[in-house]
C-alpha cells in the first residue's frame, strides 16, 4: 500500500514539474518574459530551466542576470554546448571580447567543425583590432562549410580592400551561385566592378540594389559616377539629384550636379549647384571655379567666366593651361588691346616649346601688338 502511494506522489510530482514547464514554456513564447522566469524559477535544479530563465532575462536585456544563470545552467550540465555558446554571444554583446574569445575556443576544441564558432570567434578578434587572426578564423569557417556566405563574404570584403580582385571576384560568384539574391554580395559585385572603372556592369548592380530598396547616398553617389564616366549625363544627374536630396550639405554632389548640366547644355542649372558647391565647400574651390567660368563661357558672360578662372588659378598656380583660358576669356571680355595684352604675356611665359598653345599665343601676341602700334597717333 505504502509502495503505491509513494507512486502515485510521484506521478503527481512529475505531472505538476511537466505541466509547471508546460506554462513557462507558453509564457517564454508569447514574450511574457517576467512570468516566465516566475514559472522557470520553482525549479532551478535542472539545467533546461536556469538556461530559460537566462533566455528570459537575455530578451529583457537584463545581461548581467542571464550572464549568472547561464553560468548555472553550465554547472548543473557542462556538456550541453548551447549554454556556453548562448554565454559566448552574450559576453561578445556587452563587449567582454575576451572572455567571448575563450568560450568560443573552448567551443571549437569541443566541436572542430561548426563554421558559426569560427566566424563569431573572427567577429570578436576583428573588435578586438585583432584583424589576422579575425581573417584566420572567417578562412576556417569558410574551409569548413563553403556555402556559409556570411563567412566568405567577409572573406570577399578583405578582398577587396586589399586590392585582392582576382580571389574578391572568385568569392562573389560563388556567393551569388548559392543565393543569387544575396544582397551583400550584389552590393560587393557593384563595387568591385566600380573600383575596377568596369561602369557598365557596376550600373547593372547598383540598379539591382536600388530596385531592392538600397537607396543609400553613396548608392546613388556611384551610381552617378558610373553613368557620368560613361557619357550618361541625363542619368547621372539623376542619381546626383537622388543623393542630394540624402546628402544636401554635401559640396561633391552640387559640383557633380554642375558638371552634368554643363554637359547637357542647362548652364542656369549648372550655376545654381556649383554655386552652391563653392558655399559649402571649405577646403578647395578648384574644379568648382573652373566649371562656372566654362558655364560662364558658354553663357557669353566673359567678365564672370574671367573671374572665376581667376579664381581657379590662384587655387591650383601650377594649372598652367588656365593663363591660356584666362588669355583668351579676358580678349572676348576687353576690347582695348593694351588691356589684353598683359594677359598673353603672362601666358606665354608659362608655355615653352612648339606646342599648340605657345604658337597660338605667339601669333596673337603679334596681332595684338600690331592693333596697338595702329592706335598709336
Amino acid at each position: 500500500m505504502k509502495k503505491y502511494i509513494f507512486t502515485i506522489i510521484a506521478l503527481l510530482s512529475i505531472y505538476i514539474v511537466s505541466a509547471q514547464k508546460t506554462k513557462a514554456d507558453k509564457f517564454y513564447q508569447l514574450g511574457n518574459y517576467t512570468r516566465a522566469i516566475k514559472a522557470y524559477s520553482a525549479d532551478t535544479t535542472k539545467a533546461y530551466n536556469q538556461k530559460m530563465i537566462a533566455k528570459s532575462y537575455h530578451n529583457l536585456e537584463n545581461y548581467d542576470m542571464a550572464i549568472a544563470h547561464y553560468k548555472k545552467a553550465i554547472v548543473i550540465d557542462s556538456t550541453i554546448q548551447l549554454q556556453k555558446f548562448e554565454l559566448a554571444k552574450i559576453y561578445f554583446q556587452v563587449k567582454q571580447f575576451e572572455t567571448s574569445a575563450n568560450l568560443y575556443n573552448k567551443l571549437i576544441e569541443q566541436d572542430s567543425i561548426n563554421p558559426t564558432f569560427y566566424f563569431n570567434l573572427g567577429l570578436v578578434y576583428d573588435h578586438m583590432g585583432k584583424k589576422p587572426l579575425a581573417y584566420a578564423n572567417y578562412e576556417k569557417a569558410y574551409e569548413v562549410d563553403s556555402n556559409y556566405l556570411k563567412a566568405s563574404y567577409k572573406l570577399a570584403t578583405a578582398a577587396l580592400l586589399n586590392h585582392r580582385y582576382e580571389h574578391c571576384k572568385e568569392l562573389i560568384e560563388k556567393g551569388l551561385a548559392i543565393n543569387p539574391n544575396n544582397l551583400d554580395f550584389i552590393n560587393l559585385y557593384a563595387v568591385y566592378n566600380y573600383d575596377l572603372s568596369h561602369y557598365e556592369e557596376a550600373i547593372k548592380y547598383f540598379k539591382i540594389l536600388i530596385n531592392n530598396k538600397q537607396t543609400s547616398a553613396t548608392i546613388y553617389r556611384r551610381l552617378g559616377i558610373c553613368y557620368y564616366n560613361s557619357n550618361m549625363y541625363i542619368e547621372a544627374s539623376k542619381a546626383f539629384e537622388q543623393q542630394k536630396i540624402r546628402e544636401p550639405r554635401n559640396p561633391e554632389v552640387y559640383n557633380y550636379l554642375g558638371l552634368c548640366y554643363n554637359k547637357i547644355g542647362d548652364y542656369e542649372k549648372a550655376l545654381e549647384n556649383l554655386n552652391k558647391a563653392v558655399i559649402l565647400k571649405t577646403l578647395t574651390f578648384e574644379e568648382e571655379y573652373e566649371a562656372l567660368a566654362f558655364c560662364y563661357q558658354q553663357m557669353k558672360d566673359y567678365k564672370q567666366a574671367l573671374k572665376y578662372y581667376e579664381l581657379t588659378l590662384k587655387e591650383n598656380p601650377k594649372k598652367y593651361i588656365l593663363h591660356y583660358k584666362i588669355a583668351i576669356t579676358a580678349d572676348k571680355c576687353y576690347t582695348d588691346p593694351k588691356k589684353v595684352l598683359p594677359y598673353y604675356e603672362k601666358a606665354d611665359h608659362h608655355f615653352a616649346g612648339n606646342n599648340m598653345f605657345k604658337r597660338m599665343i605667339t601669333k596673337r601676341l603679334k596681332e595684338l601688338n600690331a592693333e596697338i602700334v595702329a592706335n598709336t597717333p
